[in-house]
Order: structure tokens, then C-alpha cells, then sequence
């Protein structure tokens, strides 16, 4: 089932009825949250935000998760929203286009619950309402959108009264009733992810004293209620799904695992639910566990899954992380589960399901896992498609006239402009000055922390070869070089460079992390690794395959410019003991806060000059390779070469901007289809 060649009896391809109800294949779109209604709305933004996900044939599509409460909403908030029947009619259009490509259309329906604190940080009017009010400054906590908001004495919520509870089961009900009659297949009760439900289950959230707290059975009425109430609202032939965070990652103070499986499923099977979500984490707590990044394995909570698959009569949905079609047909082929959700790789390549059936896989753009652009499941703009929530306005047409563009760099933004200009109808020639293409992305996955950013560069490679892009390595891109090409338009994308402090420049065991990646054969047994930033990803990496390892650097915190917060939370529980966050899990990696760097000797001792409670210290370690991962430089002297020659040149990416990955897709995509 390798590249163009596939067996022919694919688990993926197989259907499957639910309720009754058929759905064609077993890949199904996961509920992400686009920000494109308005006002509650669905509005053409959003329409072709979806068809962007599922005209590549996904078998179901979960549209995300959608307010059921009027008192919930705010006209300002980007959310979807079925808590009146005005607003609900706008769903029509976009149950019509799910329909219109043989794909079940089903809906997530929710209530905030604590997750919507997160909305008093554009909303300070905004009032969660909660089972009891929030008790949570001794216990675990997680900062929400880098605001730690669960010990502000600013953080409020309502306590629900038992009749406003009751208000809401029938606000649920209300919400499914009106999903069924504008057309949707099925509907699906959000209770995972620290939602409204989740809340009422979890003896952490859940201390009330009535008859929605206490015991299991008592936590657990208010969902019972919601089902009943929902099924009758749409009948005993209309598939009702519910999604559970089966793994609350609250420990000994949450429900277990066991609490799921052996007795909250199967009660929820008694209630009439006919297919299980099975997630895992909250946004509150630990939510790099619930957005799994790169650092996660793939598939990472199909173990949970395949736990829920093992005790229910109902087809289960399993996720987390699956970024390629064979990973899912050898989840389904497992007996992992039934329906594979893929959320982020759609994002990616809308057209995955696609390619594969038609034997073109090696045309998929596959996801890095990076969560780069704002960390949650709220990944638009995609890293390495910019196109992600801008459907309606990147139409890419041919060129007017056909040029030949020569493209100096074949790192992320210059394989991208490639492949773009080539699409467009343009003749394009590629020089690159390493033996290998890819430039620092593919570098960075050089190590099995970070090695899905390899995907990236797989994928241009073949793009460009796919599309005759002449592509020449080991070539140095020289005004006068260029200039024999004869181009109509130059594109100078030869990235940026690190820069070393003056006191360490010179020194043989003196790498930038680039260079540490680029020649793993150079390092020593002992590393330091100077920047608390991405060195931060390095010295893990570094650490597992076994290096003595030592992190140092100026800030108090690791990983503080990371633009992913989840990935720093991640970050910060494996290597800072001082932070305080839940499920730390520090590794021998020696950590120097606070600490400038004085001076590199030629025998490998380094001084640093540490401030510690207010004093400053000296501090010498003494090292095989000193590892610099600080700021970088645009490596664009090319640019004013050309100009100087007539040449019209234009600097993309790193070149022009120094930034993230995103930043420079985004900016060689564009300029690409302006030429």
C-alpha cells in the first residue's frame, strides 16, 4: 500500500451504516473550529471553508461545535451557533453542500462550560456557566491562551442553579430538533474537552451537593437527561453521537479511564447513544495531551479508542494525529476503531481522501503537527497551507505570460514559489547550494523529536519533479551564475543564517543549531546548548539520543518565543522545575536560567553569568560542542547583486523577513501567484 499502488479491499473505502443511515467511506472530517460564522451565521466564508474539507472524499463531515444556548452567545464571537431557528436556517446551505458530495453531514452540539472562560479574555462581560464556581487555585491548572487564568482572582463563573441546568438540558434538545430539520444526518453531544457536559462529569469540576453531583450516577444525570430529552426531540431512527475525553488527564482528581469504560459507557449505551468520539484532555488542563504535536506519535489516542471499541455494540470514532491515509487503514484494519477522524491533515491537503483512493498519494501535503500558528485546534492559518480559512479569496489563475523564473534557494519558501509558479505555467529553474533540498525545515527533522517536518520537504520534492521544475543542487546562485540563465524574473530565497555571539565566534566546537542538525557526526558526548527558545526542542532531542545535555540561556523560562503554546507547555513540563504546571515529567537536562554568556575557551570551558535572587554568579561547564540557537540573520546580499546587474529580484521568505515556517509559505505563495 506503498505510494501509487493500494490493495484493493481498503478498510477505508468500506461503508457503514449507522442508524440506519449510510456513510460511504470511513473517513470522516473532524469538528475544528473555522472563526467563520458571523453573527451566529453560517455565511459563505464558512461554505467554502467546508467544501474546502470534504470535496476531497471524506465519507463524514463534523461540522464544529455549535452553541445550543442563547444566554452562551455573543453577535461578535466567530461561533456557530443552532440556539434559534433564524440562525438555524442559514445551515441549510451548508447541509446542501455536504450533500452534494455523497458525504454525511452531522453536527456538534455544546455548551461551553468552563472551556468558554476563554472567552473573557475578548469578553469580560462573558459569564461561563459551570457546575460550581471555580476552586481551582490548589489544584492543577493550565494557562489558557498564555493568560493563566485559573488562579487570576479576576477568573469567574456562574454556579448553574438546578432550573437553569434543566433550561439547558432542554436548550440541547432544542438545538438537535433544528439540526434534523435543516437537514443534518445525525447529531453529536460534545462532553469532552472541559465542555459543559465534561464538567458535569468530572468530580474535579463537579462538587455540587443535589441531584446533579456527588456519586457517578448523580454526576452523570445531567447527560442522561440531555440524551433523553434529545432523542425525543429527533426520534428513535436518528443517530445521536457523543464525544467523551475518556482520558481526563486530572489523575487520582478526575474520573479514570476505568470510570469510562466500566461504567460511564456502558450507561451512555444503555441511553441510546449510537456512536462514541473518543477524545482525550481539556483545555483547561494539559491541553498539549488533547492537541497532540509533533512530539506525540501518531495516532496517539487510538489506545483509547480501541478500549471503547472492545465493550460497545455501536461503531466507535477514533483520532489523534493522523496525518496520512495508510496510518488510518491500519488503525481501521487493527480493530481500532470504525471511522477515522482527520481534523489538522485536512487543513492541510482537503484533497487527502482523494489522492490516495486514486493512487496519488505521494501528492499529499502531509501535516507537521507544528500547531505554529496560535497552537490549538483552531490552526488557520495552516502552516504549510495559508489557504486554510481564506478559500474565498485564493484563487490561483495562469500566468498572464509565461517567464522564466529562476528561483536562488530550495528551502521552504523556494520550493514553495516553485511549485506555485509552475502550477501557474512558468518555466522555473531552481539552484540550491546544499546537495539536498529542503534548506532548514528538512534540517530541523533531523531528529526523532521533530522529524515530521521531513513531510514538507517529501512533498515539494515530488511536486517539483511531477511538474518539470529543473531543480540543481550543489550549485552556488551567483549574480553572474544567474545572469547565463537569462531569467525574466529572479526570486532570491536563500534564507537566513544564526549568528554567534562574538565571545564564542572561532571555535571549532562552536555550532548554530542548524549546523548541530545539519552534521549530527560533529557533536560530542557533552552539549550545551545556548538559547532557551527552540534550543528548548534541540536539547530534548539531543537527550534522547543520549548526549549529556545542558540548556542555558538569558530568559527565565523555556521556549518563551515559541508562537505554539501548546508545544511550549510541553516544552516547560520536561525541562523547568520551577514552573508550575500538572504532569511534569522532568528529564535529566541540565538547565542554566538567567544566565549570559562570558566567554568559550579553546579547552571547551564556558562561563556564564547567572542573576539569581538578585545576585549574579559565575558559572563554568565545560563541554565537547557549544550548540548556539539564538537570533537569525536574512541572507539576501544576493539580491542587491542582481539589482546592480538589471536583474528584476525579489527576496521571499527568511530572505526578505526572518520569521516562522509559516511566514515564509505564505509570503512564497503569494508572490508566486502575483508573477
Amino acid at each position: 500500500m506503498e505510494g501509487g499502488t493500494m490493495a484493493q479491499d481498503l478498510f477505508v473505502q468500506r461503508p457503514i451504516e449507522i442508524k440506519g443511515r449510510r456513510i460511504k467511506n470511513r473517513i470522516a472530517y473532524a469538528p475544528m473550529v473555522s472563526a467563520t460564522a458571523e453573527d451566529g451565521r453560517i455565511v459563505d466564508k464558512t461554505l467554502a471553508f467546508y467544501e474546502a474539507r470534504i470535496k476531497g472524499g471524506v465519507g463524514l463531515c463534523m461540522v464544529e461545535g455549535t452553541n445550543v444556548s442563547p444566554d452562551q452567545f455573543r453577535e461578535f464571537m466567530p461561533q456557530v451557533t443552532l440556539h434559534d431557528d433564524e440562525r438555524a436556517e442559514t445551515h441549510k446551505a451548508l447541509v446542501d453542500i455536504i450533500h452534494s458530495y455523497d458525504c454525511h453531514a452531522s453536527i456538534q452540539l455544546a455548551h461551553g462550560g468552563l472551556m468558554a472562560v476563554t472567552a473573557r479574555i475578548l469578553f469580560p462581560d462573558f459569564m461561563p456557566q459551570v457546575p460550581t464556581p471555580p476552586h481551582y487555585a490548589e489544584r492543577p491548572w493550565m494557562p489558557v491562551s498564555g493568560i493563566d487564568l485559573l488562579k487570576d482572582p479576576n477568573y469567574v463563573a456562574e454556579a448553574m442553579s438546578a432550573e437553569k441546568v434543566r433550561q439547558t438540558v432542554l436548550e440541547f434538545a432544542r438545538a438537535a430538533e433544528r439540526a434534523k430539520r435543516v437537514g443534518y444526518d445525525s447529531v453529536e453531544i460534545h462532553g469532552a474537552h472541559g465542555v459543559l457536559i465534561g464538567n458535569f462529569l468530572s468530580p474535579f469540576y463537579n462538587l455540587r451537593t443535589d441531584r446533579y453531583g456527588g456519586s457517578l450516577e448523580r454526576r452523570m444525570r445531567f447527560c442522561l437527561e440531555v440524551i433523553e430529552e434529545t432523542r425525543k426531540a429527533v426520534g428513535k431512527d436518528y443517530p445521536i453521537f457523543i464525544r467523551l475525553s475518556v482520558d481526563e488527564m486530572l489523575g487520582d482528581l478526575g474520573n479514570s479511564v476505568e470510570d469510562y469504560t466500566s461504567y460511564i459507557i456502558p450507561r451512555l449505551v444503555e441511553a441510546g447513544i449510537d456512536c462514541f468520539d473518543v477524545s482525550m484532555g481539556s483545555v483547561q488542563h494539559v491541553p498539549d495531551g488533547m492537541f497532540p504535536s509533533l512530539y506525540y506519535p501518531r495516532g496517539y489516542f487510538m489506545y483509547l479508542a480501541r478500549l471503547v471499541k472492545n465493550i460497545v455494540p455501536v461503531p466507535v470514532i477514533g483520532v489523534g494525529r493522523i496525518n496520512s491515509m495508510q496510518q488510518a487503514e491500519f488503525h481501521l484494519r487493527r480493530g481500532d476503531c470504525d471511522i477515522v477522524y482527520m481534523g489538522r491533515q485536512l487543513f492541510a491537503d482537503g484533497e487527502t481522501p482523494r489522492k490516495f483512493f486514486e493512487g496519488r498519494t505521494e501528492e499529499t501535503r502531509r501535516c507537521l503537527g507544528c500547531l505554529q500558528t496560535n497552537g490549538a485546534n483552531i490552526c488557520i492559518p495552516c502552516t504549510i497551507n495559508p489557504d486554510v480559512g481564506n478559500e474565498l479569496y485564493c484563487e490561483q489563475k495562469p500566468a498572464d505570460r509565461k517567464k522564466r523564473v529562476v528561483i536562488a534557494g530550495a528551502g521552504a519558501a523556494g520550493m514553495e514559489a516553485a511549485r506555485v509558479a509552475a502550477e501557474r505555467g512558468h518555466e522555473v529553474i531552481v539552484l540550491e547550494r546544499r546537495t539536498f533540498t529542503g534548506g532548514t525545515v528538512r534540517i530541523l527533522g533531523n531528529t526523532t523529536l521533530m522529524h515530521e517536518f521531513r513531510n514538507l520537504n517529501q512533498y515539494h520534492a515530488h511536486e517539483l519533479k511531477r511538474l518539470g521544475v529543473e531543480v540543481r543542487t550543489g550549485v552556488e546562485a551567483t549574480a553572474d551564475s544567474i545572469a547565463a540563465l537569462k531569467p525574466d524574473l529572479v526570486l532570491v530565497a536563500c534564507g537566513a543564517t544564526m549568528t554567534i555571539p562574538e565571545v564564542a565566534r572561532g571555535k571549532p566546537f562552536v555550532l548554530t543549531h542548524v549546523e548541530a542538525l545539519e552534521d549530527k557526526f560533529k557533536l560530542g558526548r557533552r552539549i550545551m546548548i545556548y538559547g532557551l527558545g527552540y534550543g528548548a526542542e534541540l536539547a530534548i532531542a539531543l537527550h534522547d539520543e543520549g548526549h549529556e545535555v545542558t540548556l542555558a540561556g538569558r530568559g527565565n523560562t523555556v521556549a518563551a518565543n515559541l508562537s505554539s503554546l501548546i508545544r511550549r507547555q510541553y516544552l516547560m513540563r520536561k525541562l523547568d522545575p520551577d514552573i508550575d504546571l500538572p504532569m511534569k515529567d522532568i528529564l535529566n537536562i541540565r538547565l542554566l536560567k538567567n544566565a549570559e554568556l562570558v566567554s568559550v575557551e579553546d579547552d571547551g570551558w564556558v562561563t556564564l553569568k547567572r542573576k539569581q535572587n538578585k545576585q549574579e554568579e559565575d558559572c563554568k561547564v565545560q563541554v565537547d560542542t557549544l550548540v548556539i540557537s539564538l537570533g537569525r540573520k536574512s541572507n539576501n546580499e544576493l539580491l542587491a547583486d542582481l539589482k546592480q546587474k538589471g536583474i528584476e529580484a525579489i527576496a521571499i521568505g527568511d530572505a526578505r523577513t526572518v520569521g516562522e515556517i509559516y511566514r515564509a509559505i505564505e509570503d512564497a505563495r503569494a508572490t508566486a501567484r502575483r508573477i
